[in-house]
C-alpha cells in the first residue's frame, strides 16, 4: 500500500490515469486567452507588452491635492478619505508621490495619538486597503554572466529589505557560482497581481538562462523570511501553470519540470505559517521603516548641512515608527488581529504539496523577534514529515543564538559564507 501523503490534493486521482500522449500547443493570441485578469499568465502578458502606465497628470495637479489633503481637518474623516483617495489615484505607479506624501506626514508619528491621516497612510503600506489585482512591481534585478553555467540562484527577500541589501548576498553567489544567473525579487504584497509579475520574470529569466546554456539547468532558491516564503509559493504555482499549458509561451514551452532543475533551497530566518501578532505589526512596522527613513533622508537642498540634518531626521522618524510608543504600532493594533496575520503569515500547505523534495538549508537566530524560532522549528518538523521527503537526508541547519532578523550574513560573516559556500557546492557540482 503507497503511504499516505497528507499534504496530497484529496481530489487528485492522476496517479490511477492511464498515460496519453502530449498534446501540441495550439496558436493562441495572448489577447484572446481566456485567463484571469491577474493570474500568472497576465503577469507575462504584462511584462511581453510592457507596463501599461495611466497618463501623466500635471505635477502642479499632483501638488495641489496633497495641500487640500493635508489642509483638511483631520476630524473631517469622510473629507480626508476622499482628498486621500485623490492623491493615491495621481500617486499609482509613481514611488516618488509616495515618497512625497510621506515626507509631509512624518511630523504625524511623533504624535502622541495616531492621526485618520496617518491611519490611511499605514493601512495602504501594509496593503489592508490596496486592491492585490492592481499591486505594482516591486524592485527586481538580473544579474548575467559573461558566460552561462546553466546555474541560476533566485534570491527572495524579506518585507522592507531592498536591492542594496541584497548586494551583498549576490556578490556572495557570484564568487561561488561564476557563471550563474542571479535574480533579486524583492518583497511585494502577499498574493498580489505585482509579485506574480516578479515571479514571471524570474521564471522567464530562468528559462533564458537555459536556453543560453548547453550545460544541465539547476536552480538554487535562497529566501528571506515569510516575504521569501510568499515569493516562492507563487513560484511554485506558476511553474505548474506554465507547465501545464496549451499556449505558446516563447521560451517558456521549454521550461522543465522543476523537480528536475530544483538543488537546493535556504530558508534564510524563515518561515512561520502562525505569526504571532506582536511579531506580525513589528514586521510591518520594520518593512515601512524603509520608506520613511528614505523620505526623511532626501528631504534637503543639496547642502552638506541640508544632507546632515535630513540623516539626522531620518533616523529619529524610524525610530518614532518601530519604537514602542510608536502611533503606527497603536493604530495597527487597533485593527482584528487576523486581518494582519492573515498577510504575514506563510501558505506551508501549498508548499508542502507542491515543492520538490530537495535538501535544504535553514539557517535562523533563537533571539528573532520576526520570524520567531518555535515557527521556524515548527515547519521545519513538517518538512521533515513530507511523504516526499522519505529517504532523502534531513535538512541542514545553523541556529544562532543571538542574531537580528534577516541579517546573519552580518551577525557572522564568516561562519554564513561557509554556511552557504558548502551548501551550494554540495547541491549545484
Amino acid at each position: 500500500m503507497a503511504d499516505w501523503d497528507p499534504f496530497a490534493d484529496p481530489g487528485d486521482d492522476s496517479s490511477q490515469a492511464p498515460a496519453s500522449p502530449p498534446k501540441p500547443k495550439p496558436v493562441i493570441e495572448p489577447s484572446k486567452a481566456k485567463k484571469g485578469a491577474d493570474d500568472i499568465f497576465a503577469a507575462l502578458r504584462f511584462l511581453e507588452e510592457g507596463a501599461q502606465q495611466p497618463p501623466p497628470t500635471d505635477v502642479d495637479e499632483f501638488k495641489s491635492k496633497l495641500d487640500v489633503l493635508f489642509s483638511t481637518p483631520d476630524g473631517e474623516i469622510d473629507s480626508v478619505k476622499s482628498a486621500y483617495a485623490e492623491v493615491a489615484r495621481l500617486s499609482a505607479g509613481d514611488g516618488s508621490r509616495t515618497i512625497s506624501t510621506w515626507q509631509r506626514a512624518l511630523g504625524m508619528l511623533e504624535a502622541k495619538e495616531c492621526s485618520n491621516l496617518l491611519g490611511l497612510l499605514i493601512d495602504d503600506s501594509v496593503g489592508l486597503n490596496s486592491d492585490p489585482s492592481k499591486t505594482g512591481i516591486s524592485a527586481i534585478h538580473l544579474d548575467v554572466p559573461e558566460e552561462d553555467s546553466g546555474e541560476v540562484v533566485f534570491l527572495l527577500s524579506w518585507g522592507g529589505g531592498t536591492l542594496q541589501d541584497m548586494e551583498d548576498v549576490a556578490k556572495m553567489y557570484r564568487e561561488l557560482l561564476p557563471g550563474c544567473t542571479i535574480f533579486i525579487s524583492t518583497s511585494n504584497r502577499k498574493q498580489s497581481f505585482g509579485l506574480r509579475c516578479q515571479c514571471a520574470f524570474g521564471i522567464k529569466s530562468a528559462a533564458e538562462a537555459w536556453s543560453r546554456s548547453k550545460r544541465p539547468p539547476k536552480l538554487l532558491v535562497h529566501m528571506f523570511s515569510n516575504s521569501g516564503m510568499h515569493a516562492w509559493t507563487e513560484i511554485l504555482q506558476a511553474w505548474g501553470a506554465i507547465r501545464s499549458s496549451e499556449e505558446h509561451l516563447g521560451v517558456l514551452d521549454d521550461l522543465p519540470p522543476l523537480e528536475d532543475v530544483l538543488r537546493g533551497i535556504v530558508m534564510d530566518s524563515a518561515c512561520d505559517s502562525a505569526v504571532p501578532l506582536d511579531s506580525c505589526i513589528q514586521s510591518f512596522v520594520q518593512s515601512m521603516a524603509g520608506t520613511v527613513a528614505f523620505a526623511a533622508s532626501s528631504d534637503h537642498d543639496g547642502s552638506e548641512d541640508g544632507k546632515r540634518a535630513a540623516e539626522v531626521a531620518g533616523k529619529r522618524a524610524v525610530a518614532s515608527l518601530i519604537g514602542s510608543a510608536s502611533v503606527a504600532k497603536s493604530h495597527l493594533y487597533s485593527k482584528p488581529p487576523k486581518t494582519l496575520t492573515k498577510l504575514a503569515d506563510a501558505d506551508t500547505a501549498i508548499v508542502h504539496r507542491l515543492e520538490p523534495p530537495v535538501p535544504m538549508q535553514f539557517i535562523y537566530s533563537k533571539d528573532d523577534n520576526i520570524i520567531v524560532p518555535q515557527g521556524v522549528e515548527r515547519y521545519l518538523q513538517e518538512v521533515k514529515d513530507r511523504p516526499s521527503r522519505k529517504g532523502l537526508s534531513q535538512p541542514r541547519v545553523w541556529c544562532l543564538e543571538k542574531s537580528r532578523h534577516c541579517f546573519h550574513k552580518l551577525t557572522d560573516p564568516v561562519e554564513y559564507r561557509n554556511c552557504i559556500a558548502l551548501f551550494a557546492s554540495s547541491t549545484m557540482s
